[in-house]
């Protein structure tokens, strides 16, 4: 709020602590504590220092010499009165006659009443308001008001035990909230916590600090407790003066971190589900580059694999890895891939010295000196080359630039030439992202309608009819049994999967339905220098993964059927045999290798040309 009011940016926020730390408020507070009892040196002086009276240090000083170190403040106040001081001793006079009249006040009228007199009789409203954040400063002290007023309800009134009641709250550590100076309906920037909004929605919002560690400050206790498990302690020996964690407490702590992990989901579920329109997700990344490369080349197809999940530390890990790899965002550092898209990426480089300015300089090197950290001060560029050049230093030998697992969709856009995003290097998978709700009714995109093809494909009973009415009949069952929803129901065309089981090789499919193996799933290691530039001599290998839409087994090996579901290209069916020709010569490989049986035909069958084409 601090920042946002200093670029004058209206916000509002529901704090729970920071009421009687305000300027304004202490100030207050020690005029009351004056008029209760004016022989407390510490408010007396505030209150001299303050608006009320406005006198300096130097005044402060010179009352103190003229009243002599033994006797307390407030008489040394009364013998400055009396010592006919130019100006400083009318002054003082002035101030203790209104001070007796308050005095008086306080003990004839209600606390609301006295202090709604020193509003109007001091102007302090009105002098706060001409303060940075004015606006809260004014609310601060209108609050003070209203809880005068609900303290005059009570049967035990008045000033003392008004002050009285606020030093208890604060001897116990309790708070009040600052006042809130706009309203939560008004145009203002909303700032809560991830609890507070649940249940609300906001047309944007700004969800910040995501490099923030999860908190697992509670697992690194001596003694570990479970509602369900019990307890695990250290293990202490005295007589070697250690403690180790015992095989319980290794156990309580691995649950408790799973258990933390997934109270942090359910809470970022809750924050990347109150936006409307728009949702922008900040945060903060050492070692940004290395970090999105790690990001990008998790391979998984349609969730996070549950080793990263589990691993992860702060909530920018979990949307890294499932952002990373969407084709809305590319792999490059301070780019998106496209200008409209249901996601950007953009990242921020730390700013330089030379853009901060001159008090921000001044904040940097007290910061730094505070916290015993380096000062931030220009550096000869050569000394800064040859230091950056040392502690950056990288093996020149490397083994391999090639990563240890790759899909087999990946090696063919990595790697093929004949690839049709040409030599440009796009790194993402062909995976299903549920849309926000005010997105969902828009038309299914071709990927969305390849997936429920290959789905509808796995499920169907072979046993059944599957002619155009039958397929429709067993789109229905797979509805009634969750795998397909209504809304995806809309999307298929029962004729085109009919279509398929028409064709010669449909006909073969429905013969070896018993044997016939659909989405097969495989992994297979290859030498590196086959799926990349490395010498051929290299020792590497590389795990390919992938899934095979379907194998018909045979007497002397297996067909291998490919399906897709996008248009055609411009090409026809053979653009579409060169597209593809590299990805299924690797599924191919990886049959022959597993299954010890070749693979005699390899065909795609493309559902827009209800044809089939025979890569090899």
């Amino acid at each position: 709020m601090e920042i946002l009011s200093r670029y004058n940016i209206p916000a509002s926020a529901d704090l729970s602590s920071g009421y009687f730390a305000a300027t304004e408020v202490e100030t207050m507070l020690s005029l009351l504590k004056v008029l209760d009892n004016p022989r407390q040196d510490i408010p007396l002086a505030a209150v001299l220092r303050s608006p009320f009276v406005g006198f300096s240090f130097e005044d402060l000083a010179v009352i103190r010499k003229v009243g002599g170190n033994d006797v307390d403040f407030w008489q040394a106040l009364q013998a400055t009165a009396a010592a006919q001081i130019p100006k400083l001793s009318k002054a003082i006079t002035a101030f203790l006659q209104k001070l007796e009249k308050w005095r008086s006040l306080a003990r004839r009228e209600k606390l609301a009443a006295l202090i709604a007199a020193l509003y109007r009789e001091t102007g302090y409203v009105d002098y706060v308001a001409g303060l940075p954040d004015g606006l809260s400063r004014q609310a601060n002290l209108r609050a003070l008001f209203s809880r005068a007023r609900q303290f005059d309800r009570f049967s035990r009134q008045g000033l003392t035990r008004f002050l009285q009641f606020i030093e208890q709250l604060r001897a116990a550590g309790e708070d009040l909230g600052t006042a809130r100076s706009l309203g939560e309906n008004e145009d203002v920037v909303r700032i809560m916590s991830i609890h507070k909004s649940k249940g609300l929605e906001f047309p944007v919002v700004f969800l910040c600090d995501l490099g923030k560690k999860f908190n697992f400050q509670d697992l690194r206790a001596e003694l570990l407790m479970h509602r369900h498990y019990g307890i695990a302690p250290l293990v202490v020996c005295p007589e070697e003066k250690v403690r180790y964690p015992s095989l319980p407490y290794l156990a309580l702590r691995l649950v408790g971190e799973a258990e933390t992990r997934a109270e942090e989901m359910r809470i970022l579920y809750v924050a990347l589900t109150r936006a409307r329109e728009k949702l922008f997700l900040i945060g903060s990344q050492n070692k940004l580059a290395a970090a999105l490369a790690e990001w990008q080349e998790t391979d998984f197809l349609a969730k996070v694999p549950t080793y990263y999940v589990s691993k992860a530390t702060n909530y920018l890990e979990w949307l890294g890895r499932a952002l990373g790899k969407h084709p809305d965002i590319s792999g490059k550092e301070n780019d998106c891939l496209q200008a409209e898209g249901a996601f950007r990426l953009t990242c921020l480089e730390k700013p330089t010295n030379a853009a901060v300015n001159v008090q921000e300089c001044e904040k940097q090197f007290k910061d730094a000196v505070l916290s015993l950290r380096p000062l931030p001060v220009e550096v000869d560029p050569e000394v800064a080359r040859k230091v950056k050049e040392n502690l950056f230093y990288k093996y020149p030998n490397e083994l391999s630039s090639v990563p240890a697992k790759l899909s087999v969709t990946e090696i063919k856009r990595r790697f093929a030439k004949q690839d049709h995003f040409g030599d440009e290097t796009v790194i993402y998978s062909s995976m299903s992202w549920p849309k926000p709700v005010f997105a969902q009714k828009k038309a299914a995109t071709s990927l969305e309608k390849g997936l429920l093809y290959h789905t509808v494909l796995q499920y169907l009973d072979l046993n059944l009819p599957c002619d155009e009415q039958g397929i429709s009949d067993q789109l229905q069952s797979l509805v009634g049994i969750g795998i397909l929803s209504a809304d995806e129901l809309n999307v298929l065309e029962p004729a085109k999967i009919s279509a398929f089981f028409d064709s010669s090789i449909g006909q073969l499919v429905l013969a070896q339905k018993q044997q016939i193996l659909r989405e097969w799933p495989f992994t297979l290691a290859l030498p590196a220098a086959e799926v990349a530039a490395v010498p051929s001599n290299s020792d590497d290998y590389v795990i390919i993964q992938g899934i095979i839409d379907l194998l018909i087994p045979q007497a002397d090996g297996f067909i291998l059927i490919d399906y897709k579901t996008d248009r055609l290209p411009k090409g026809g069916m053979e653009e579409l045999k060169q597209r593809y020709y590299l990805q299924l010569v690797y599924y191919g490989r990886a049959v022959e290798t597993i299954l010890k049986s070749p693979v005699k035909a390899a065909y795609l069958y493309a559902f827009e040309a209800a044809s089939f084409i025979q890569i090899y």
